[in-house]
């Protein structure tokens, strides 16, 4: 059987389509993401931050925040808990996606001295995935806006010690 060209053109056409369908499903997987984290250490003259913020879908989310003084001395520590809308995780897990966050590189810098750090860890069923974060890079620069957005949409109730 031989096929005109517009045939074998419309059939080309055809097989790209269904390509590129599932290449682009298989750029976002279902990944059934479980938590996603953010940690915060920052070194300044007078002490150091840390702040740690988890969205966990089941437990809702926690958000811990010290503070140390330069003579090691603990100035502030807190410790929060509060619910997490399903929307709002989803939402938060969304911006990960379309931002690209599992094919990014950590990044890496020269030097540490007195340098910030931010960890996002997005723990799913397909494990763990840990990125340094290069606050140069625009889609970064999403995903922690996509986090700030959700964790000021939550309603944070102080722990007892």
């Amino acid at each position: 059987m031989i096929l005109s060209f517009a045939m074998r053109t419309a059939l080309t056409v055809y097989l790209l389509l269904i390509v590129l369908l599932f290449a682009g499903c298989a750029r976002h997987p279902d990944r059934h993401v479980r938590e996603v984290s953010l940690t915060l250490d920052d070194s300044m003259d007078k002490g150091s931050r840390n702040e740690t913020i988890i969205f966990n879908k089941e437990k809702g989310a926690e958000r811990r925040v010290s503070l140390m003084a330069a003579d090691g001395r603990s100035t502030l520590n807190r410790h929060e808990t509060g619910p997490i809308l399903t929307t709002a995780f989803n939402e938060l897990v969304n911006a990960i996606d379309e931002n690209d966050f599992y094919n990014k590189k950590d990044y890496v810098r020269s030097s540490f001295n007195g340098a910030d750090l931010t960890l996002i860890t997005v723990v799913s069923d397909e494990g763990s995935h840990k990125l340094i974060a290069d606050h140069r890079d625009p889609q970064i620069q999403h995903i922690l806006t996509a986090i700030q957005k959700t964790a000021s949409e939550i309603t944070w109730m102080p722990v007892d010690p």
